[in-house]
């Protein structure tokens, strides 16, 4: 779909914009009603690669030959709305991660939607420390039970059953 969009992307480079852009640590993207790629800041070309431009985002993210189930694009393209999911997929380097995609709509003069601004937010190392605290927290909780049924009574039998239980 060829709609007019409600700013060049062309001059976007030219501007103050692309400054901004090119220092957000996270990755911006804007994709068309195709999902093609049309700009990607400085973050995501870091993070997949600096020939993204022009190509479908779910080939460069995901590795994948079409649109992904859930896309947050492809809803906000449908409704208008901002939406928000927690993506995996691969780094330039070939490596797992996972992103936290925040999609926001740009509309025309007649506020049709015809491009989806996509922030991408690597939260890899984020949930691996939460899986890492969980973890943790699940063997402190055994070694609370066991202490209470230690100081709870002297029946050593019954101590044991309950800690080896």
């Amino acid at each position: 779909m060829d709609a007019e969009l409600p700013l060049s992307i062309t001059k976007l480079e030219d501007s103050m914009f692309a400054d901004i852009l090119a220092t957000i640590g996270d990755g911006v993207s804007v994709q068309d009603r195709n999902f093609r790629v049309i700009y990607a800041n400085t973050t995501l070309k870091k993070m997949f690669g600096e020939d993204i431009v022009g190509k479908y985002c779910y080939e460069v993210y995901e590795q994948r030959d079409k649109r992904c189930e859930g896309c947050p694009v492809y809803k906000t393209f449908q409704d208008g709305l901002i939406h928000r999911a927690v993506r995996h997929g691969v780094d330039i380097h070939g490596d797992h991660l996972t992103v936290e995609i925040i999609s926001s709509p740009i509309c025309n003069s007649a506020d049709e939607v015809v491009a989806g601004v996509e922030v991408a937010r690597d939260v890899t190392e984020q949930l691996k420390a939460q899986s890492k605290i969980i973890e943790i927290s699940e063997k402190l909780l055994r070694l609370t039970s066991v202490a209470r049924e230690i100081s709870s009574g002297l029946d050593l039998g019954r101590i044991l059953r309950r800690v080896v239980k």
